[in-house]
């Protein structure tokens, strides 16, 4: 059983993918908080999806053939993982 003080959520004691750990965010953040949030996450990503066939377009046009355009595309996937693999952790501080 976790113990937490009152009001206190229990998330940092709850085993990695529980239920508990899950919750945490909309419990804290209350509901509308919790909305905007999630908006603000997934704008990046519903932006990306949408100009995606425009921008793949664009590249094999200039490019002239779609293998082209999959090895620059290739590219830029593998600079941006090497660039994630160089941020700094995240801290832990609670």
């Amino acid at each position: 059983m976790l113990r937490t003080r009152r009001g206190e959520p229990a998330a940092a004691d709850a085993p990695a993918g529980s239920l508990r750990r899950a919750l945490t965010a909309p419990c804290v953040t209350e509901i509308v908080s919790y909305a905007v949030i999630n908006g603000v996450f997934n704008a990046p990503l519903t932006a990306a999806g949408a100009i995606a066939p425009t921008v793949g377009a664009g590249i094999a046009a200039v490019t002239g053939s779609y293998p082209a355009m999959f090895a620059i595309l290739a590219a830029v996937a593998a600079t941006g993982a090497a660039l994630a693999g160089t941020a700094p952790a995240p801290s832990r501080t609670g």
